[in-house]
């Protein structure tokens, strides 16, 4: 315009009052100033909307305040990403033995995963991480073990594990849309054979056979 104007205020909706070097604005004058938010999950999916508010009196007389306003917006962008590793305890077993399986998943993305479980065609469900979700750059040790059984064999036992994982902000839309899958499969012969070694003593001479 073309008077002074006083009582300068700028407030927004994200940054809250903005401080002003001066509290006076003469005509065609202009002041620049900058503000920053950190974007933080709770943000996601997005924009990042905001409206900032700038308030003025006329120096002089007694004209109303003024207001203006201005409105923007800025794109956000995830990145998720789940990975899944399984390692059992050994690579052959026999009929009664145990073969321990462990699963390893990360959050190899920047935003948190709920509803995280791993599903395996031989050992079933297994959940992963609790109602607070695996947060970014963590990650989760699970151990099964599995009792091999007479009807395992002749083998081999093979498994197939997929972990499921949902960004926080994705989290309740209907159809799972956005949910990440990961799986990973493993193979253990099983032993149809065994070896007994015994000793025999006769005579006090030990003598030692073994049957197969």
């Amino acid at each position: 315009g073309d008077v002074t104007l006083k009582n300068l205020k700028l407030a927004d909706t994200r940054l809250g009052e903005v401080a002003l070097s001066q509290s006076e604005l003469a005509p065609g004058a202009t002041i620049v100033v900058a503000g920053s938010t950190t974007v933080a999950e709770s943000d996601l999916p997005g924009p990042l909307a905001n409206e900032v508010t700038a308030q003025a009196t006329p120096k002089f007389g007694n004209s109303a305040p003024l207001t203006a306003k201005k409105s923007g917006q800025v794109t956000l962008f995830a990145l998720p990403g789940i990975s899944l590793t399984q390692q059992a305890s050994t690579n052959i077993v026999n009929v009664g033995e145990t073969v321990h399986y462990t699963f390893t998943v990360e959050n190899i993305g920047n935003v948190t995963l709920v509803d995280v479980k791993i599903v395996d065609t031989r050992l079933g469900t297994i959940e992963v991480a609790g109602d607070a979700g695996l947060a970014p750059g963590t990650k989760r040790t699970q151990t099964v073990a599995y009792v091999v059984k007479q009807s395992d064999l002749p083998g081999p036992l093979n498994n197939v594990a997929t972990v499921a994982g949902t960004p926080i902000y994705m989290a309740g839309v209907p159809g799972g849309a956005g949910q990440l899958t990961r799986s990973t499969g493993g193979t253990v012969s099983v032993s149809t054979s065994s070896v007994t070694l015994r000793h025999v003593i006769a005579g006090g001479i030990t003598q030692p056979a073994m049957a197969f």
